[in-house]
């Protein structure tokens, strides 16, 4: 049997060096990943889309962007990355009732709403906080049901699965093909 050797000197060997390093710790390349996933996450706040391109459903109450009522959740996105994985995501307590929706069962209940009197004395129609107001009245609060629609900004299933979308990946794959080239 014929054996053929090779020894790695000077260069050559400082570059195997630098791709078994590189290969070795991932976390550089997760920092990438994490970096362009969270700013995909925070994109899909300024569309109000989901990772897929659905649109949020819009809201019924107020005026304005779905989820971006005081910023905090879309500012609170954020990654970390170790070597071999990374997380992106956000500690904001009430952030998966957005993602994935909720119903709350409110009982009847008794309770008081405030009013500001117009200037002619009349009783505004508006209710207000019960420190501004000069007006109270005693009500019934009926049994009803408050729905808040599912309106996903990470690319988690119902199922709680992560589902990347096509183009997602394609960034990720993007980010570890330049990553290895510069090893």
């Amino acid at each position: 049997m014929s054996t053929v050797s090779f020894d790695l000197t000077g260069n050559a060997l400082a570059q195997l060096d630098r791709l078994i390093a590189q290969c070795v710790d991932t976390k550089p390349i997760m920092d990438g990943i994490g970096n362009v996933l969270a700013s995909k996450v925070r994109q899909g706040f300024r569309t109000s889309t989901d990772p897929w391109g659905n649109q949020w459903k819009p809201l019924k109450r107020r005026k304005g962007q779905p989820l971006v009522d005081t910023g905090r959740l879309r500012s609170s996105i954020s990654y970390h990355a170790i070597s071999g994985s990374v997380a992106v995501g956000t500690n904001v307590s009430y952030a998966p009732y957005h993602q994935f929706g909720f119903t709350i069962n409110k009982e009847a209940r008794a309770g008081e709403v405030y009013f500001k009197r117009n200037r002619d004395g009349s009783v505004g129609n508006r209710f207000v906080r019960k420190s501004v107001s000069d007006f109270a009245q005693s009500v019934i609060f009926g049994a009803h049901t408050v729905t808040v629609p599912a309106r996903p900004y990470l690319p988690i299933t119902p199922q709680h699965t992560v589902d990347l979308p096509a183009s997602w990946q394609a960034d990720v794959a993007d980010i570890i093909r330049q990553h290895w080239r510069q090893a």
